[in-house]
């Protein structure tokens, strides 16, 4: 996936390159992950309703590639899916779950850190960064694992509605063969209901 500013944030899916959607971009264009206060930042994504997530299928990359070569500064978050909703903002359709997600006390602090790391390194080099919402896992309620993975992911700051900003008709086919497969691995049949409908 191509990098972008990290102060023009896009909030992407994975490595996969799916539509950074027009109102998604006026919506995250103030948007900054080093100054957004950590405690307020939540993520979702809205996928079909034979889809389950729990904690830790959510993850959250934070990136920064500085221009003079030297080492890049990348952590990942784990993020608890604390809810499963279908709001009336942004629209979901009947057939969609929306999972909503934040980050873990501990991993807060720690994205505090890195906040602090690229915002150093930024004040000596330039260089190029992504926020990037990844899925890690999730089972599904279908007899056989389904073919395609239409997914919308989403990002909201200090109590703001939620902006979707990017949207896959299929992040199998946008991840490509290989991530694909790898993160068909980590999917599984879901034995029970995770959350009440």
């Amino acid at each position: 996936m191509k990098q972008v500013p990290l102060f023009a944030v896009v909030a992407a899916l994975l490595s996969g390159c799916g539509s950074l959607t027009p109102s998604g971009l006026l919506s995250v264009a103030s948007f900054s992950p080093l100054d957004v206060e950590t405690s307020t930042l939540r993520a979702a994504v809205a996928m079909p309703s034979d889809w389950e997530l729990k904690t830790g299928d959510l993850l959250l990359r934070l990136t920064f590639i500085p221009s003079d070569g030297s080492k890049p500064i990348s952590e990942t978050f784990s993020l608890v899916v604390s809810s499963r909703t279908t709001p009336s903002q942004p629209e979901v359709s009947k057939d969609e779950s929306f999972f909503i997600a934040r980050l873990t006390p501990a991993d807060a602090d720690r994205f505090q850190s890195t906040q602090l790391s690229i915002r150093k390194r930024r004040a000596a080099v330039s260089g190029k960064g992504s926020f990037v919402v990844t899925v890690n896992g999730g089972c599904y309620f279908t007899r056989h694992m389904p073919m395609k993975l239409p997914l919308r992911t989403f990002v909201s700051s200090n109590n703001e509605p939620f902006s979707e900003v990017t949207r896959h008709a299929d992040l199998f086919a946008d991840l490509g063969f290989e991530a694909a497969e790898q993160l068909r691995a980590k999917l599984h049949a879901c034995p029970v209901r995770l959350f009440d409908r």
